[in-house]
C-alpha cells in the first residue's frame, strides 16, 4: 500500500490538471444572444430614409397632445395597431391582395378583431399611381428608399441609371407590403419582432433623454425614421401624393395615410406630425 500511495496521488493530480486544462466555461447569456443574432436575419428591414428639408416647427403651431382617458394601450399594442393599419394602406396599392392578408393574431386577438373589419374595407379600395406625379418627387423622397431586389438596390438607384418605371415602383411596394405582413405574422405568433425591439429602444431613449430629444428635433426625427412605423408613414405620405385622386366610398372617411397620433402621444413627440406634414 505504501508503494502504491504515491502513484495514486500522482494519478489523481494528473487527472485534475487534465480536466482543468480542458474545462470550458458555460456559455453566458450574452454569448448566446450574440450567436443567435448572427444567425438571425430581420425579415422586414427598415429602409434607410434621409431626413428631408423642412422648416423647423414653430412651438406655437405644434398641436397639443390630447388627454388620454382610461387605460393607456401598451407599447406593443400601439406598435401592432399602427403596423396593421399601415399594411392595410400599402395593400390598397396592390392588384392582388388575397394572399397578402393577416387572417388571425393570437398575441393581439382582441385588438385584431376590433380593427380588422374597417381596415380590410379600406384596403379593398384600389389606388393607382400617377406616372406624371412620380416624376415630380425629388430623388431623395422616402418612397424611393424602397428596395427593388433583395435589399441591394433601391428605386432611387434605379432612377439614377434611368432604369426605373412604374412597374419597378409597383414591385417595390408589393415586396415591402409582403415583408410587412411577414413581420405582422411573426409579431402575432411570438408577441414581438426585431423591429419592435428597435421601437422599444426609442421609447426608452426618449424617456431617459426627454429634454434633449425634444430640443434636438432634427436628430430625434432621424431616430424615429429608423423605426418601422415612422418609416412607413413617410413612404405612405409620398404614395398619397402620387396616387391618382378618384372617387372613394362614402364609408372611407379616414385620412390617408393615417397619422401616428397615438404613438406620438405615447412618445410625447407631438411635434413630429409637422415634419410629415411638410413632405
Amino acid at each position: 500500500m505504501r508503494a502504491t500511495l504515491p502513484k495514486l496521488l500522482l494519478l489523481s493530480t494528473s487527472f485534475l490538471f487534465t480536466n482543468c486544462s480542458s474545462y470550458v466555461a458555460p456559455e453566458s447569456v450574452v454569448d448566446k444572444m450574440a450567436r443567435f443574432k448572427s444567425q438571425h436575419t430581420n425579415i422586414n428591414p427598415v429602409p434607410a430614409i434621409a431626413l428631408w428639408k423642412v422648416t423647423k416647427p414653430n412651438s406655437k403651431t405644434v398641436k397639443r397632445m390630447p388627454k388620454v382617458h382610461g387605460k393607456k394601450p401598451s407599447p406593443k399594442t400601439l406598435y401592432f395597431t399602427a403596423l396593421y393599419k399601415q399594411h392595410s394602406e400599402f395593400k390598397s396599392y396592390m392588384n392582388d391582395t388575397e394572399e397578402n392578408t393577416l387572417n388571425h393574431c393570437p398575441a393581439f386577438h382582441n385588438t385584431f378583431i376590433k380593427i380588422k373589419k374597417p381596415y380590410s374595407t379600406s384596403a379593398a379600395t384600389k389606388k393607382d399611381i400617377s406616372k406624371s406625379k412620380v416624376i415630380s418627387l425629388s430623388i431623395d423622397a422616402p418612397l424611393y428608399s424602397l428596395p427593388i431586389d433583395n435589399m441591394t438596390r433601391t428605386i432611387s438607384s434605379a432612377i439614377k441609371v434611368k432604369m426605373a418605371s412604374p412597374d419597378v415602383i409597383n414591385k417595390a411596394i408589393e415586396a415591402h407590403t409582403t415583408r410587412t405582413l411577414l413581420e405582422l405574422k411573426e409579431f402575432c405568433d411570438t408577441g414581438t419582432s426585431e423591429n419592435y425591439y428597435n421601437f422599444a429602444n426609442v421609447i426608452t431613449h426618449v424617456q431617459n433623454n426627454k429634454a434633449a430629444f425634444h430640443r434636438e428635433k432634427e436628430s430625434s426625427m432621424k431616430s424615429l425614421l429608423k423605426t418601422t412605423v415612422y418609416s412607413n408613414l413617410a413612404i405612405l405620405k409620398n404614395l398619397d401624393q402620387v396616387a391618382v385622386k378618384g372617387r372613394f366610398p362614402a364609408s372611407s372617411n379616414k385620412k390617408s395615410p393615417e397619422t401616428l397620433q397615438d404613438v406620438d402621444n405615447a412618445l410625447e413627440v407631438n411635434w413630429a406630425a409637422s415634419y410629415f406634414d411638410s413632405l
